[in-house]
């Protein structure tokens, strides 16, 4: 009896570790899982109107969040932050404060971090 009972044991052990193993391999896998990518997305800036000239970055460095399927799927074209510079009438140096909201992203990628904040602005 005590031969006979030695593998139904050990085919019991298998299974069980087979089982746990399985269970987390399928919760690693089906789990969301959220990524962080930092990227360069352009700066964007309305026409001037009048004979002024625009010397600024052409980039911002962004760091977004997101689980990975929707971060492979975004349109990296269709990204980029918009600075409106109306206000700016006259020459010189100018600093513009660029907000979150000013940077434009897909709905399911949330916006961690930007760089610069503060954007300097040459108008000559």
């Amino acid at each position: 009896m005590n031969i006979q009972t030695k593998p139904l044991i050990n085919k019991l052990a298998l299974k069980f570790t087979a089982g746990i193993f399985g269970y987390g391999l399928w919760i690693a896998l089906a789990y969301p899982q959220t990524k962080q990518l930092n990227m360069q997305i352009p700066l964007y800036f309305n026409e001037l109107s009048g004979p002024l000239k625009l010397s600024a970055p052409d980039t911002l460095s962004i760091t977004v969040s997101g689980k990975r399927s929707d971060l492979q799927k975004m349109d990296l074209q269709s990204l980029g932050a918009f600075l409106n510079l109306d206000h700016l009438t006259e020459s010189g140096s100018h600093q513009i404060h660029l907000s979150p909201k000013q940077i434009f992203l897909p709905n399911n990628i949330k916006l961690l971090d930007y760089f610069p904040v503060v954007i300097n602005v040459q108008l000559s």
